[in-house]
């Protein structure tokens, strides 16, 4: 990739404190275990545009080392038979989908996706911007409590200040 050409350890060693003999040598053990090692991906390390070449690289990490789709390596989301067909065995159950007799339709607005400009954003995920406002501001209605998984938003969000006013306001803050 043209992007990564001049990223050498020599390179990495003078933008971070580690030294380009460590890079090398963790590199190299890494190298050794193949295809049973992996550059885990991880959730979400950034949010600017270079996460994208980080994306790239640990793709890129994981093909060379051989273990995309491999025991001890990365396998790419996909629905219990497709792993069992892979696997020539049933290896992954499939899971059936959770219901409750009786349980009401929800049918309140959810706060995380309600402000006008981010329409563009997938309506399934989210964004935690609206879910501070909501907490704030009370619309489109008051936020007591967050309950939170993989994601700390005083590490990721970039209204900080917005974020530490409403940290107050909830009865409950909880990261899993």
């Amino acid at each position: 990739m043209e992007v990564l050409q001049d990223t050498t350890p020599e390179w990495a060693q003078a933008h971070s404190d580690v030294p380009a003999k460590d890079i090398i040598r963790i590199t190299r053990e890494i190298a050794a275990k193949a295809p049973h090692a992996l550059v885990m991906p991880g959730h979400r390390a950034t949010f600017n545009k270079d996460e994208i070449n980080m994306r790239r690289m640990i793709f890129t990490f994981n093909a060379l080392l051989g273990n995309i789709e491999r025991e001890g390596g990365m396998y790419q989301k996909k629905a219990a038979a497709k792993y069992n067909k892979l696997a020539g065995i049933d290896v992954a159950p499939e899971l059936a989908k959770p219901t409750v007799k009786g349980m009401p339709k929800i049918t309140a607005k959810r706060v995380d996706a309600t402000a006008p400009q981010f329409k563009y954003i997938n309506k399934g995920g989210g964004i935690v911007q609206s879910i501070i406002d909501s907490t704030l501001h009370g619309v489109p209605y008051q936020t007591k409590a967050w309950i939170m998984s993989r994601h700390n938003p005083f590490q990721t969000v970039s209204c900080r200040p917005d974020l530490e006013k409403n940290s107050p306001k909830t009865r409950l803050n909880c990261q899993l």
